[in-house]
């Protein structure tokens, strides 16, 4: 795989060339909004996890937009449910997501995590 940075975005790449994930991230009224395109499979949980972490050093209020994700993998639920704890253990924070197809909605709701995310 192959990780490009840009000032606001990364896209992975697999070994043949083809897109795999985009993260971008623009504050917007004192919100930072990271999009998701590309589905959040195994392969590239971990740089899911990476951003969003970094993200949450930065931004008290974060919006995550997954319009463009139709499938999303348990470690990248997992980085999700990392990522809530830590902003539970702080005051005035909040992580909300945003835009969620219909497919991802019900990966989050057999799983128990609609109940533990603000979704809207």
């Amino acid at each position: 795989m192959k990780r490009i940075n840009t000032p606001n975005s990364i896209k992975i790449y697999d070994d043949s060339g083809k897109i795999l994930l985009e993260i971008s991230a623009k504050f917007d009224d004192g919100v930072m909004i990271m999009k998701i395109d590309g589905d959040l499979t195994s392969e590239v949980s971990h740089d899911f996890e990476d951003e969003l972490f970094a993200i949450l050093t930065v931004a008290d209020k974060i919006d995550i937009d997954l319009e463009n994700v139709g499938y999303i993998s348990s470690l990248s639920l997992r980085a999700l449910l990392s990522a809530q704890q830590i902003i539970d253990e702080k005051d005035g924070t909040r992580l909300r997501i945003i835009n969620m197809k219909k497919e991802v909605y019900k990966t989050f709701k057999e799983q128990g995590f609609s109940e533990l995310f603000i979704i809207g």
